[in-house]
């Protein structure tokens, strides 16, 4: 039974426009659901507003299928600075569509992860700026909107605003505010109002204008200086929809620029403002000084002579008593749960309250220096550094290389990392190559260079960013190239396995390129053991706003265990904080020409457990000092490479352990192992269009999979397993599945 939406006494023409207190509007709205509930409507002239505050409407009104984004009055006003921006935009505007396409990679883990050091940079100048007012109130609100301001323009645009260097707000941050603020007065009046209101109207113009100057200044900078920097401008300017191939236009470039500034620096700097006390950073400090002291402990000794300590022990008055605060901090009669990591125990008085001296990262009180600021006596770390040199005697000097090419096409990464280590494997060998892939050398193919082209095939169809190209050699262009192909998969899946890569090579070929070298193929299958590979049951809660549909999949960018990195630091005597700065004159998958901790590269970057190739037992059986050793290593990579390698699973560390007379260098080691690769599972990421069920529930499936790709094929199943009880007519389904072995 339908019912009314509770709704306060209108009045005439205006409506509830007197429930509103123009300067506190939110605090207005908190009232009215106090008084009418979890849903009420309100009217203001002739428009309807239904306010809903419980989760379960929301939940409902999220369902995309059925409602969709709303531009509000405020934002199409906004529109006149931030135009088809990917805030203000109808998500039926091509613009925004294509936008989105562009833009979404840049937020992915790595993207994010190489802005750290120009996040640092600005934080750093925060920081200095506090110190330097050491003592003086400081507006925090302000320091913020700078901090984030200028973080934001130089990750994404690579521009600095120098706001720290200034003592009044940089202008632009005058003429946002002022267009926001004007943009929601002019809602709240009629259209005549506006346009009588001539100096309000032409403030208001001029800051846009100001606004989308110093956009479009940014964007002909760049164009006039172009550099390589993997930032969202670029990302704008170079940027191609994989579908169409269009690009965003200046005036469409301005606008998620205006988007990013705007609305990502306000909100970033209110949500700063109002966390900054962060109580629980502070307890999640103490907690971990408790655990993990900086300083082990700190000494002492008796000023009286001979002295009695509780418990009846008696010391010497030479005698030198040391706390050990690992010790200490876990006294269980003072810590409950001493080895847990408890924040908690810090909070709410907590702290206040322990024994006398039970928490003392500082030291005894005698020492008043800012512990900080001196080095600890009984801390012995000793940070080394590495520097990896930009020529190592195998390399060749770069102005006696030959050019090579190397495309490929990757969906879940793998290629993508094959094409990164050949390029920077290629100057052993006297090229210099270039990445890219395939879709972008679409009607440009060189042909004064060899071509590598690395790819596989996805559900029988070319890759995400393989489909042009694809399409391109179905178009039959005259090809006079020099190439070779190399197509990696799986050999379960047998109907696909290596299509692409054998239809790409096979078209090239009759469109008159000539093979350098036969098609290789990369076969991921390894021999299983009896049991078969352990496996383990996952369910994951989608972040809010996340759709899904059966069929999709999941990409985890994963890292390595602390264990398999501590071992690597431990075989090259560093520390996890050692900084290493990589100078490479060719394509390399590692961050360059800035300082990176060890632990983040071993961690974040490589492949540390895959099993060791016959060219890397090659190479370290070249630098073995003992002939014994020497000769069984050559050995593994012969006849007993399955078993002893591929079938134990020994990895490069694993060798350096069992050989100890071959002692690469921490630089050879990172030219061998290979990038640490984005890992997809069924779920979440939009698949395949086709790769979905019928919407008409009643339609038959029929499945065919390998064993190793069963699992979207179970979420199929399950699905109709669930429309099923729901009471919906289920068409008949039918699953056929590969097993390991005939039994």
């Amino acid at each position: 039974m339908s019912k009314l939406i509770p709704q306060p006494q209108p009045t005439f023409l205006i409506g509830n426009l007197k429930e509103i207190d123009s300067t506190h509007g939110l605090e207005s709205l908190k009232r009215l659901h106090k008084l009418y509930g979890d849903i009420y409507r309100l009217t203001f002239f002739n428009k309807s507003f239904v306010v809903v505050c419980s989760q379960e409407i929301t939940n409902f009104v999220c369902d995309e299928s059925k409602f969709d984004k709303n531009v509000s009055q405020a934002l199409e006003e906004l529109r006149a600075a931030a135009g088809d921006g990917l805030f203000t935009a109808h998500t039926s505007e091509p613009n925004w569509k294509l936008a989105h396409k562009i833009l979404m990679p840049a937020f992915g883990p790595q993207a994010i992860r190489d802005m750290f050091p120009a996040m640092m940079d600005i934080c750093t100048q925060l920081i200095l700026r506090w110190e330097r007012f050491a003592g003086e109130e400081i507006d925090v609100c302000d320091n913020l909107t700078r901090l984030t301001l200028d973080t934001i323009a130089l990750c994404s645009f690579n521009y600095r605003f120098n706001s720290f260097y200034h003592n009044t707000m940089h202008r632009f941050v005058d003429a946002m505010i002022n267009v926001l603020i004007e943009s929601g007065k002019r809602v709240g009046r009629f259209s005549l109002q506006n346009t009588l209101m001539m100096t309000t109207a032409r403030r208001y113009k001029n800051d846009i204008e100001y606004l989308h100057n110093l956009c479009d200044k940014i964007v002909k900078e760049r164009r006039e200086h172009p550099n390589n920097v993997n930032d969202l401008l670029n990302r704008m300017i170079n940027g191609k929809d994989p579908e169409t191939g269009y690009q965003l236009s200046d005036e469409n470039i301005r606008y998620p620029m205006l988007t990013f500034l705007v609305a990502g620096h306000e909100t970033t700097s209110g949500l700063l403002s109002f966390t900054i006390k962060l109580k629980y950073i502070d307890a999640v400090r103490k907690e971990t000084l408790r655990l993990q002291p900086t300083a082990p402990g700190f000494s002492l000794e008796s000023k009286i002579g001979d002295i009695m300590l509780p418990g009846g022990y008696i010391v010497d008055k030479d005698d030198m008593i040391l706390v050990l605060l690992s010790g200490l901090h876990r006294d269980p009669k003072v810590w409950d749960q001493p080895e847990e990591f408890l924040p908690e125990r810090m909070l709410d008085g907590r702290f206040e309250k322990l024994p006398p001296n039970s928490w003392k990262t500082d030291g005894f009180k005698i020492r008043v220096r800012p512990r900080q600021q001196i080095g600890f006596i009984l801390n012995t770390n000793v940070k080394q550094s590495e520097k990896i040199p930009e020529k190592t005697k195998e390399q060749i000097d770069r102005e006696y290389l030959r050019p090579m090419c190397i495309l490929f096409g990757s969906n879940s990464g793998s290629c993508q990392s094959f094409a990164d280590t050949l390029a920077s494997e290629a100057p052993l060998y006297g090229y210099n190559a270039t990445v890219a892939n395939l879709d972008s050398s679409v009607g440009c193919l060189p042909n004064d260079r060899p071509i590598i082209i690395i790819t596989a095939s996805y559900e029988g169809k070319p890759c995400d960013n393989a489909k042009q190209f694809v399409a391109y050699l179905e178009s039959k262009p005259k090809l006079e190239i020099n190439y070779a192909v190399f197509g990696a998969g799986h050999h379960d899946w047998v109907d696909t396995y290596q299509k692409i890569p054998t239809y790409i090579d096979q078209m090239i070929e009759n469109m008159g390129g000539t093979r350098i070298i036969e098609r290789g193929a990369g076969d991921a299958a390894v021999e299983a053991n009896e049991i078969g590979p352990m496996k383990r049951h996952l369910e994951i809660q989608l972040p809010k706003g996340q759709t899904y549909r059966t069929g999709d999949y999941l990409s985890v960018l994963p890292t390595n265990p602390i264990e398999i990195v501590s071992r690597v630091l431990k075989q090259f005597h560093l520390s996890g904080d050692t900084h290493i700065k990589i100078n490479s004159s060719t394509n390399t998958f590692f961050p360059t020409n800035y300082p990176v901790s060890a632990f983040d590269i071993l961690s974040g970057y490589v492949e540390l457990t895959q099993p060791i190739s016959k060219k890397q037992i090659e190479i370290l059986s070249g630098l073995c000092k003992n002939e014994t050793e020497r000769i069984s290593l050559t050995n593994l990579a012969g006849d007993e490479y399955e078993k002893e390698i591929l079938g134990k699973r020994i990895n490069i560390l694993d060798i350096l352990d069992l050989y100890p007379s071959c002692e690469p260098s921490f630089a050879q080691y990172l030219r061998m192992v290979p990038s640490l690769r984005v890992r997809q599972y069924c779920s979440v990421r939009a698949s395949n269009v086709k790769f979905h069920p019928p919407e008409d529930t009643k339609v038959p499936i029929v499945m065919i999979a390998a064993g190793t790709g069963i699992a979207p094929f179970r979420g199929f199943i399950q699905e109709r397993a669930a429309q099923f009880v729901c009471g919906r007519d289920i068409g008949r389904t039918i699953l056929y599945y590969g097993c390991r072995t005939n039994e």
